[in-house]
């Protein structure tokens, strides 16, 4: 999802990509991955769940969220208090 779009609107994408490196990938990364890819110590890979974690990925890009996936973040946000 966020590398459609980082290819898809901007001819600088290599350039773009190494926001990458600014992404702590640790699974033990709680304060960044749980509720969001992980749900009860297991990778979760239902649609919202892809899409949230989609919207780490383009932070790191700094790429804009579309009003859902905006909304997918605020929700998640009020729902686990982060």
């Amino acid at each position: 999802m966020a590398g459609n779009t980082l290819i898809n609107t901007y001819e600088d994408w290599p350039k773009r990509i190494t926001g990458l490196r600014t992404i702590d990938w640790a699974r033990d990364n709680h304060a960044l991955w749980n509720g969001r890819a992980i749900v009860h110590g297991r990778i979760n890979k239902g649609s919202q769940h892809v899409l949230l974690t989609a919207n780490v990925i383009k932070k790191a890009l700094k790429l804009e969220l579309t009003e859902h996936e905006q909304t997918a973040e605020t929700e998640f946000k009020e729902e686990y208090g982060k």
